[in-house]
C-alpha cells in the first residue's frame, strides 16, 4: 500500500498529537491492533462500567466510545470524499452537541450497540482505505477548513482511537 505517515504541517495542530503518539507500523495493521484492543476492552467490561465517568462533567464510557465511532464514521466520509476525487469543502461537527445528543438515546450507548457500531465502522474502514489508489490516498480536499487527504484521514482515525483507548485505560478502567 501507498500510505504515508504525514508531517506535522500536513494535518492541523488539534490532530498531530494523534499521529504522533502511533507506534511505528502500517496504518492498516495499527487500525486492526486498534480494534483488537477495543473489542477486547469492549467484550471485557461489565455493563455498569459503561456508565462511570471519571470526574463530575466529563463524558460517560458509554460516550467517549460512542463519540470514537461518530468521529471515524466522519472521518471515512470525508476520506472517501477525498478518494473519489470532489473537491466539495466538508464541514466540522461538533464533538460535545454529537455527545449530548446520543446521551438522549439509551440504544446508542447500550454495550451490544457500542460494539456492533465500532466494528462495522472499523471494518468498513479497513476495507476501505485498503483499496484506495496512491491517486486516491493523496487527492487534497478540504474538510473543516484545512487542505487533507485521505491518507492523512487514515492516520488522524488510528491516532484518535488510540489516544481514546489510552485515556479509557489511564481515567475510567485504570488498566
Amino acid at each position: 500500500m501507498h500510505f504515508k505517515k504525514p508531517q506535522p504541517t500536513d494535518v492541523p495542530a488539534f490532530y498531530q498529537g494523534y499521529i504522533a503518539s502511533l507506534p511505528d507500523g502500517h496504518v492498516l495493521n495499527l487500525m486492526e491492533l486498534g480494534k483488537k484492543r477495543m473489542t477486547d476492552m469492549l467484550s471485557s467490561m461489565d455493563p455498569e462500567d459503561f456508565e462511570t465517568t471519571y470526574q463530575a462533567g466529563k463524558w460517560t464510557l458509554a460516550q467517549v466510545i460512542r463519540h470514537v465511532i461518530d468521529a471515524e464514521t466522519v472521518f471515512l466520509y470525508r476520506a472517501l470524499t477525498m478518494s473519489r476525487r470532489d473537491s466539495t469543502e466538508l464541514p466540522s461537527f461538533d464533538e460535545n452537541h454529537w455527545a449530548d445528543s446520543t446521551a438522549l438515546n439509551a440504544q446508542l450507548l447500550s454495550p451490544n450497540a457500542l460494539l456492533r457500531d465500532y466494528l462495522l465502522i472499523r471494518n468498513l474502514s479497513i476495507n476501505i482505505f485498503s483499496r484506495m489508489t496512491k491517486e486516491e490516498l493523496f487527492f487534497r480536499g478540504r474538510a473543516n477548513n484545512f487542505d487533507t487527504c485521505a491518507n492523512d484521514i487514515a492516520f488522524i482515525i488510528t491516532g484518535h482511537e488510540y489516544h481514546h483507548l489510552n485515556i479509557i485505560g489511564e481515567r475510567y478502567l485504570k488498566f
